[in-house]
Order: C-alpha cells, then sequence, then structure tokens
C-alpha cells in the first residue's frame, strides 16, 4: 500500500491486478494513466517513481489497475512558492476477500463520462451536485466508491448529504474513491496560461463551499475569479453582474462553464418577462401622485423613498421601518408616516397588477417579486460567484443568501472601502451575518500602480480603521499637487455631475477634444437644454413633451424640487441659473468636441461613480470633493462614504496621481499624526439625529 501524505491529505492506495476491460469498468485507470495522472496530481512524486515499479501491477500492459483510495482528514493542500509539500512510502497490499457492502463506483453506468472525481472533489466538495461524476443527485453518495470487484480494506459508512462538509468528512472518516484520468486542478497556481500571486492561489484553490474574496483596488479580482472558474471546469458556475455593460464584458473573460448574468435579468427571465407590456425605467412623482390621488408633493416624495426603500430591502412587507421619517421636513409629516406607508403599499399593489397597466412596474419592482419567490437555483447551477458585493442592495444579498441556505456553493467578493452605492439603498454584504463562517481570503497586492499611489491610497484607509496595508506593485508612480499643462492626455475625475460639466465647460473654450466616460448623453444634456428652454418660456422648444406634461411652467419644477428636495432636479436647477445665458451655445461646442474614441481625447472626464474598474495611465481629481474630512460634526455613514470615493478615484492612477486640496489635507493630517505633531486619536463623528416617528 503506498501511503501519499499531502499537507494534511492522505491517501492510502492499494492496487491490485484486473483483468476486466475497460468497457465494463472504465472508471479503472491503466498502470500507466494512473503513473501520468499522479504525476500530473503530484508532479514531482510521479517523475521520482521508476516506472519498473508501476509496470509490476500491469503486466504487460494489458490489464488494469484497481485503485481503491480512502481519504483521511481531508483539508486544504499547503503550497509552498506554488510546490507541493509531499512524502510516500511503500507498504504491503492486504488481501481483501469481503464484498463491497452496497458500494458502487462514480460513473459506472456511463462509458462516455469516465473521469470521476478524485479526492478534493467527492470528499471536499459533497453540496455540488457532480451529474456527471457522481452517483445520486445533488451531492449524495449512497456509499463508497472502490474500482476493486473483489473487495476492500473495510466496510464503511456511506457518505450521507451534510450542509457543511467538514461535517461530512467528521463522520465519514474513510472514503472509497477512484483517480480520474485528468484530476482536479485545484492544487496548480498555473491554470491555462494564467499565473497567480501567493494570494490568489489559496482562493482559487479553495475547497469550501462559502467563500469570502476580500479585493482591494487594482488586485486582481476578476483574474481570481476567472482562475477559480477555470479551475472547476466540471462545475457549472454563476457569475451575478451589476449590470449589463459588466455581463457583456465578463462573458469574454469567463471560460465556457460560467453563465455571467444581471440579477434583473435572471429576475426578468422568470418573472419580469410577464409584466413587459407595463415595464418603466422610473415612477416619476406625477405618476405616484396620479396613481395615490395626492398633490401634497412632499407625501408624493415619501411614498416613492418609502416603496424605493423596500423593493431594495430583504423584506417581505412595507413597513414603517422603510419610511424616510428623518427627511421629512415638518411635524405634520412626521406624524403623517403611517399614511405614507399606506401609499406606498397602495401604489406597491397597483403595481404587481398584471391588469392594470395604469400602473407601470419599474425593474426593481419585478425583481423584488422574483426574490420574494424564493428561487433556488441549484438545478442549473453549483456555484454562485457574487461580484461587486460591497455595493449590492440586499435583495440582491438575500438572494445569494438563500442559494446558501439552498445548499449552492457561493464566492463573494468585494471591497468594503469601495462601497459608493448607500445613498441608492446599497449595504456591504460582505459584513452579512451568514458569511461568519465563510472561508474568507484577502487580495492586498495591486499590480495598478506603484508604491506612492498606494501610499496615498493607504493614508485614506488607515484614517478608515483598515488594519492592512494595499502594496503597490506595478510601476513607478508620481503623486502631485498640478499636472503640466502640456500633457497630450489626463483624466479629471469629479465628485459630481455637476463638476463633470463645469469642468467640460471650462476646457471647452480651448478646443479640448473631451471623451465622457458613459457617453456624453449620459450626463443629462438634453434634459437640462430642455429644462433650460422651459425656465425661458420657449414651450416650443422643449423636445421632451412629457416635461410640459408633467411640469406646465418652471415655477412648479422648482416648487416640486423644493419640496420634494429631490437632488436630481435640483442639481438641474443650479446649471441652469448659473450658465443660462450662454447654456445652448456651450452645450452645442460640448457636442462638437466630444469624441468616442478615448485615444484621440485630450482630457477624459468622469464621476468617481462611473470611474469605479477603471483606470488611466494620469488622473486628476477635481476640486468639488468639497467634504472636511475632520470635521466632529460630521456623520460616520457619510463620511465613510465621502472617504470610499476618494479611495475609488486615487487608486484609479497608474503613473500620476494630482491631488486636490481634500486630499492634501488628509496627507498632512496623517503626517502630522504618525510624527506626533498631533495625537493619533480616533475619528470623531456626531451622532446621527433619530427622529420619532
Amino acid at each position: 500500500m503506498a501511503v501519499i501524505s499531502y499537507g494534511s491529505l492522505d491517501l492510502h492506495s492499494s492496487c491490485q491486478q484486473s483483468r476486466k476491460s475497460q468497457t465494463e469498468f472504465p472508471w479503472l485507470c491503466s498502470a500507466s494513466d494512473w503513473r501520468r495522472t499522479l504525476a500530473f496530481f503530484f508532479p514531482l512524486v510521479g517523475r521520482a517513481i521508476p516506472r519498473g515499479w508501476w509496470r509490476k501491477f500491469n503486466k504487460g500492459g494489458s490489464g488494469y489497475a484497481k485503485c481503491c483510495l480512502h481519504a483521511r482528514n481531508i483539508a486544504v493542500p499547503t503550497l509552498a512558492f506554488g510546490i507541493p509539500s509531499f512524502s510516500i512510502k511503500v507498504e504491503d497490499c492486504p488481501k481483501i476477500n469481503s464484498p463491497i457492502q452496497g458500494g458502487v463506483c462514480p460513473a459506472q453506468s456511463s462509458v462516455d463520462q469516465h473521469r470521476v472525481a478524485i479526492v478534493a472533489d467527492l470528499q471536499c466538495f459533497p453540496w455540488i451536485g457532480f451529474k456527471k461524476t457522481l452517483i445520486g443527485s445533488k451531492g449524495l453518495v449512497v456509499s463508497h466508491g472502490c474500482c476493486s470487484d473483489s473487495g476492500c480494506e473495510k466496510t464503511l459508512p456511506p457518505l450521507q448529504e451534510y450542509p457543511n462538509p467538514v461535517d461530512g468528512r467528521a463522520s465519514s472518516p474513510c472514503l472509497g474513491l477512484c483517480v480520474a484520468m485528468q484530476p482536479w486542478r485545484h492544487i496548480r497556481t498555473e491554470i491555462q496560461g494564467m499565473n497567480f500571486t501567493h494570494e490568489q492561489g489559496p482562493a482559487i484553490n479553495s475547497l469550501a463551499r462559502i467563500v469570502k474574496l476580500v479585493a482591494f483596488a487594482g488586485t486582481g479580482k476578476t483574474t481570481t475569479l476567472v482562475g477559480y472558474a477555470k479551475a472547476r471546469p466540471q462545475c457549472r458556475l454563476l457569475y451575478l453582474c451589476y449590470n449589463k455593460s459588466v455581463e457583456i464584458a465578463a462573458k469574454q473573460k469567463f471560460p465556457p462553464n460560467v453563465t455571467c448574468k444581471t440579477a434583473h435579468g435572471l429576475a426578468y427571465a422568470s418573472i419580469g418577462s410577464k409584466y413587459r407590456h407595463k415595464l418603466t425605467s422610473n415612477l416619476r412623482l406625477t405618476d405616484i401622485a396620479r396613481i395615490i390621488g395626492s398633490q401634497n408633493w412632499e407625501l408624493v416624495r415619501s411614498v416613492q423613498e418609502t416603496l424605493n426603500n423596500y423593493l431594495a430591502s430583504a423584506d417581505d412587507d412595507i413597513e414603517l421601518c422603510h419610511c424616510p421619517v428623518n427627511k421629512l421636513k415638518t411635524e405634520r409629516m412626521k406624524r403623517a408616516a403611517g399614511s405614507i406607508v399606506e401609499g406606498a403599499r397602495q401604489l406597491w399593489l397597483q403595481m404587481c397588477d398584471i391588469q392594470n397597466e395604469a400602473a407601470n412596474i419599474t425593474h426593481d419592482g419585478y425583481l423584488k417579486l422574483w426574490a420574494l419567490s424564493k428561487p433556488n437555483l441549484r438545478d442549473r447551477y453549483d456555484i454562485a460567484l457574487g461580484d461587486e458585493a460591497q455595493d449590492i442592495n440586499p435583495v440582491i444579498a438575500g438572494v445569494l443568501a438563500q442559494q446558501a441556505a439552498y445548499g449552492m456553493g457561493v464566492v463573494v467578493c468585494g471591497d468594503g472601502h469601495q462601497m459608493l452605492y448607500r445613498f441608492r439603498g446599497a449595504v456591504d454584504a460582505l459584513n452579512a451575518t451568514w458569511l461568519d463562517k465563510a472561508e474568507v481570503h484577502y487580495l492586498t497586492q495591486s499590480f495598478r500602480f506603484g508604491s506612492a499611489v498606494a501610499h496615498v491610497a493607504n493614508m485614506v484607509l488607515a484614517f478608515k480603521g483598515e488594519s492592512r496595508q494595499l502594496a503597490g506593485l506595478g510601476g513607478e508612480t508620481r503623486v502631485s499637487k498640478a499636472l503640466p499643462a502640456d500633457l497630450e492626455h489626463r483624466t479629471v475625475l469629479c465628485r459630481t455631475v455637476v463638476g463633470v460639466i463645469e469642468t467640460a465647460l471650462a476646457n471647452v473654450e480651448t478646443g479640448a477634444k473631451i471623451y465622457w466616460v458613459g457617453g456624453i448623453e449620459g450626463y443629462n444634456l438634453q434634459d437640462l437644454e430642455d429644462l433650460h428652454a422651459l425656465s425661458k418660456g420657449w414651450r416650443d422648444r422643449v423636445k421632451g413633451k412629457k416635461l410640459l406634461q408633467e411640469y406646465p411652467d418652471y415655477d412648479l419644477y422648482k416648487q416640486i424640487a423644493d419640496e420634494s428636495q429631490d437632488p436630481e432636479m435640483n442639481r438641474s436647477i443650479k446649471i441652469i441659473e448659473q450658465y443660462s445665458a450662454d447654456l445652448p451655445e456651450l452645450f452645442a461646442k460640448l457636442r462638437r468636441n466630444a469624441v468616442t474614441d478615448e485615444l484621440e481625447a485630450t482630457i477624459t472626464l468622469s464621476t468617481a461613480h462611473r470611474s469605479k474598474g477603471l483606470e488611466w495611465d494620469v488622473v486628476q481629481l477635481a476640486e468639488d470633493f468639497t467634504f472636511d474630512p475632520f470635521n466632529p460634526e460630521n456623520e460616520k455613514e457619510p463620511w465613510i462614504d465621502e472617504m470610499n470615493l476618494l479611495y475609488v478615484a486615487c487608486t484609479r492612477a497608474m503613473r500620476v496621481l494630482a491631488v486636490n486640496s481634500t486630499m492634501l489635507e488628509i496627507m498632512k493630517e496623517f503626517v502630522d499624526r504618525r510624527d506626533g505633531r498631533k495625537p493619533n486619536t480616533p475619528m470623531v463623528f456626531r451622532k446621527k439625529q433619530v427622529a420619532a416617528a
């Protein structure tokens, strides 16, 4: 018997000679195949053992070696610089004549699909339904599998289906297994031409059912997920994308065993298509006012926010907790919170009514209906990859939690420091309680930039209380206060859409060719032109006729914006009033100078939000990041959101980063505290004011 020790992996292999044909026993490996298999699984072992040692089990190569393996204490193999550690010794192989008690070999029912699971597959992934490789279904093996038709070392208990693989191993410490022609590749640090770092390797090699991957900026998160998928070619994976553009890009990167879908795409196929005759991208305030029968614009806006909060939540019903009580301006409205909740319930019921075409349903609406149906994706997929977990809303996080509860494998990936969409109701799913028992891996080595940019990013992280350091392993980088005027190209990242438009207006007079990330029309220029025409009383120049239907005059628009505190409406008013006289001519110049090929641009413009996931050689931070990072009157969550935006913006630079005054203040404060000129005290925040309902 050969005893192979691989980290905490012990394999007991007994080999005998069989004259059975491979057609009758397709799971058997010939002796030479067995040697090649071991050489692939344990590269140094297979080459170290002489060929003659293997041939004595395969006289003349006419038969097949019967390999009965028993796994004890399976755990994640340990890699040292990509080289597996091992030891091997040869012992006697006992002759056992007793028959197997109910045991059959995996895949004996299929000649074509005989690549059976090896130790790691069967022992450490019982939660995966290997329909091509295991008998039974959904990972349940009725008894131990064995190549031997004459008997096995001992009668082993059946492997039951356990929610936790570790529990399954403990109660069934011995399991008969077969070695396949193509063994599991989780021990490799190179897969199909992709090389991985010592941080990425263990994440890709992970045998856990639930994995949490915390990936700092530029650390190869997508590369790691692609490697994870390629290492599991027999698994069906679902990559849950944040939006459609990410889905399109992901389909070009991931292997064929991965299905790339947005949550809305899954929901539409299941439920949303039934509502296609009444779908809308957004419910306007005037639509809601008509449905609930109210012209109280503060109440209408509150009903809209209450419904949106519910749609983004993991809750089953609309409750008072979804009502934005703290945003209500008057005590009378705060006392009306119950009426707001009832209005939201009335609106939701009419949206869900397929026959009621007067109340349209939004895309978030059918997504919520799908989540409420408790979908079980395990029949279609073995593992779900949840990317950008720091910015998914609770309803999608709840769907992932459901899949984990159904026994599906889940890999959740993200970076809490890059959470940008709390204002949309997003939560950092990496902190969810159902991930408390997940296996956690960190990626902290960034090859996007060098140490200078990493140092700036670490200053932001330090004030947020992060103990881990982001390592900049890319090329040489430089941090400065300003950029030379003769640069061929630079990217300016702004805090707001208004900041982007203002930067564009400041550069258009110089004839600069501007590339707008997401396209120029994504910055609401046409809507602004229509609103400008309305403000001047030029109703015949308004192209969007719905604007006229909802807001007969500009004064009503301003009134609703003020009463509802709609941020988009108020930003539009600011631009209209600042550039009122020259706005049409300036917008015409912006369109003429806009380019769709970034290589033709002299300046690239984007908000920090839209820059997420992108990178440029030269990045300049605009001056509209105007918050005071050390004001003790800051509330904690808004402060974190602003610091996250700075962190994301800084880490887009690959060669040169030009910081703004806010970032300079953070850098100075960091140095003063480090050098002892100021006490290194914890950040102080104002307690959040909670209004009584």
